[in-house]
């Protein structure tokens, strides 16, 4: 088996939020799909004895709260994906303080649980919103998972940044979406809507390439057996109508394929929760002894403990050197953390969902 993926889905309504983006005057009911989704999604993810992180949209959750109960009963880590599902870089600090807060207060009444990741809709905290982070961080988040190196996200943050890393001067760390990049051309391979347009043999062998702990995304209407079908009121003009029914092809078109490619790809990596890779990440941090000087350790690729947990960067190194990281990891921080050698590391036990302790994989 290859190195670990962390497996997410974003739950949200795909019929709430297609009806609003096309200006349906219905788009605040909920739709009848989720339901039929959700059982399919928690189905396959038992099919493939993977565990998820399900970050959870709060209106969808505030329409769908048996959903959300159905997801904690069937041990699935619970995280946070605002709740209106408003770009972040279309809000103020203020607004968008707000919006998690009342998307956390929605989900800890529904499960009990207070979330410790947040993903922002659609990727949409960019290097315009520096301040997203800090308003995270003062929320209480542990970890977040809005990075995405894609070439379609104008303004995104973390181009040709490598891996899972601890973010600067607070105790929030960044959990990246899998993307393979090989000098500055970047492909995008942890979304279902990636997989429709790529073939099966480049993003298996891609993510065999990804930085380690990279992350794969999918939403409910990506699994749905059935086809999607926007569901409009009659009264809905003919442009609200050929919107939605162009966004409507192009979510089948991920709909097809999203099952074998997850199938495929659990074959060849463990799946494992971003709750899970954030304890692991956290702990070896916290073996490592602070260094008393200001040298930069170099981010490794030895999938068996993760990327540096000194949150380090390889950016401004030339191509063949990152190259040869890659092939060849050698990492000052890690080798602190091995004792000196791969052989005398022991990684730290993980918890699963139900609290329990177990040895990482």
């Amino acid at each position: 088996m290859s190195g670990e993926l962390l497996l997410s889905v974003d739950f949200e309504d795909w019929h709430q939020l297609v009806r609003r983006r096309v200006g349906a005057s219905n788009w605040r009911e909920p739709g009848p799909a989720l339901e039929r989704q959700t059982e399919t999604m928690l189905a396959l993810f038992d099919e493939l004895g993977a565990r998820c992180t399900f970050f959870i949209l709060g209106m969808a959750a505030r329409a769908h709260p048996k959903l959300v109960a159905r997801v904690v009963e069937s041990g699935h880590e619970i995280a946070c994906h605002g709740d209106a599902h408003l770009p972040v870089f279309t809000q103020s600090p203020d607004e968008f303080a707000a919006d998690v807060r009342s998307a956390c207060a929605t989900i800890e009444e529904l499960t009990g649980r207070r979330p410790i990741g947040y993903r922002a809709p659609a990727f949409s905290i960019t290097r315009g919103t520096p301040w997203a982070h800090e308003v995270l961080a003062e929320q209480g988040f542990g970890y977040d998972a809005s990075e995405h190196d894609s070439p379609i996200l104008r303004d995104r943050q973390g181009a040709g940044e490598r891996g899972a890393r601890r973010l600067p001067n607070m105790r929030l760390w960044e959990l990246p979406v899998a993307a393979a990049r090989w000098r500055s051309v970047s492909l995008p391979l942890g979304g279902a809507s990636y997989w429709a347009l790529t073939p099966t043999p480049l993003i298996l062998g891609g993510l065999r390439h990804v930085p380690p702990d990279g992350g794969l995304y999918l939403h409910p209407h990506e699994l749905d057996p059935e086809p999607l079908r926007p569901l409009l009121n009659r009264g809905e003009g003919a442009k609200t109508r050929a919107k939605a029914w162009l966004r409507t092809v192009q979510r089948n078109a991920a709909r097809r394929r999203s099952v074998d490619v997850l199938r495929e790809i659990a074959a060849r990596h463990p799946l494992i929760t971003y709750g899970e890779a954030h304890a692991r990440l956290s702990s070896v941090a916290a073996s490592v002894p602070t260094r008393s000087n200001s040298t930069t350790c170099t981010r490794t690729n030895d999938r068996s403990y993760g990327c540096c947990a000194r949150g380090c960067s390889v950016a401004g190194s030339s191509p063949s050197t990152r190259w040869r990281r890659w092939i060849s990891p050698a990492c000052s921080t890690s080798a602190a953390v091995r004792g000196g050698s791969a052989s005398s590391y022991s990684r730290p036990e993980r918890r699963d969902m139900s609290g329990s302790i177990s040895p990482s994989r």
